[in-house]
């Protein structure tokens, strides 16, 4: 979802037109909603959802004072005002990269199976195990899941260029086994450590379920209520990285949820596999809600930042 309509009107105290106030009179379009009118009562702020698109129509010509003195006065909220615009009406799907591996074969395909009906947006999958993508093909995608069966062709390229993308804003959730000892990521991801987790050693072989929930409100957990990982339950018995926010634990009381800050973006640690038994027996359970705790996260860290192209008239 989207932001409120009312962000619009977020960080506004004064908004004045300035001593022309140049503004169309016009009624307001069948099916918009009026956020805000002029002193006059014309509309100053209107909005509307069309298709799966957002429209904001602002009632006032944009330069300010700083171009002409009967503009907009800049020292009011107008800049606010146009921010907000911009910001509820970009488009807000996330482009999700899933790197891993098919050691069993159909486990990148299930991964991204699981992820669909959650996140708007692209899902592609990618090979590990062949040549690391550069960090201008990373930066295609909003947030990146990455997961190991199997090493990656060069676990310290790796490691540099997942540094890189949340460096630049991009969002990274590491899953098993890249978080434990055995393909730990290597690279500045490591040396730097971004990853939620202290690589520790792989446990298997117990059934494990969702235990504490230790912010039972944040939006990874959003609709989690029940999380079987299987006969198997691969995860990693290493310690939360100090500074990092444990969000829930397992069953058996180590972490299964954890988010780190890093540079300018976010990275959250899940600690199992994410393949399901669709794939493979002892994986997890499919009608648990594992599927929505991934999808949740790789949500949360997706990058925020807004592309926007200004189009007019130099006068």
């Amino acid at each position: 979802m989207g932001p409120c309509i009312s962000t619009l009107l977020a960080n506004m105290g004064a908004f004045s037109g300035g001593s022309s106030s140049y503004h169309n009179p016009a009624t307001v379009r069948r099916g918009a909603v009026v956020v805000a009118n002029w002193s006059n009562g014309q509309p100053l702020v209107a909005a509307s959802t069309t298709h799966k698109g957002r429209v904001a129509a602002l009632n006032f010509y944009p330069p300010s004072s700083v171009s002409r003195v009967d503009f907009w006065d800049r020292a009011t909220d107008g800049a606010a005002l146009m921010g907000n615009a911009l910001t509820w009406t970009a488009r807000n799907d996330n482009d999700v990269l899933i790197l891993g591996d098919d050691f069993t074969p159909g486990s990148l395909n299930d991964v991204r199976r699981k992820l669909r009906p959650n996140v708007d947006g692209t899902i592609d999958t990618y090979d590990y195990t062949g040549p690391i993508p550069s960090i201008a093909a990373l930066r295609r995608y909003d947030s990146i899941m990455v997961y190991a069966n199997l090493p990656a062709s060069d676990v310290n390229v790796l490691g540099d260029r997942l540094a890189d993308f949340v460096d630049g804003g991009g969002g990274v959730v590491d899953m098993f086994a890249t978080s434990s000892n055995f393909w730990a990521i290597g690279g500045r991801w490591a040396a730097a450590g971004y990853s939620g987790m202290i690589p520790g050693n792989r446990d298997f072989g117990t059934t494990l379920t969702l235990g504490a929930k230790l912010y039972p409100l944040h939006p990874v957990l959003d609709n989690v209520a029940a999380v079987n990982l299987g006969a198997g339950s691969y995860h990693n018995d290493g310690a939360v990285r100090p500074g990092s926010l444990r969000l829930a634990d397992l069953s058996n009381g180590r972490p299964l949820a954890v988010e780190r800050s890093t540079g300018n973006g976010r990275v959250v640690t899940l600690n199992f596999y994410p393949v399901s038994a669709d794939i493979q027996s002892d994986l997890w359970v499919v009608g648990t809600d594992v599927g929505r705790l991934m999808a949740n996260s790789v949500n949360h860290v997706a990058r925020s930042d807004i592309d926007a192209l200004i189009v007019g008239t130099e006068d």
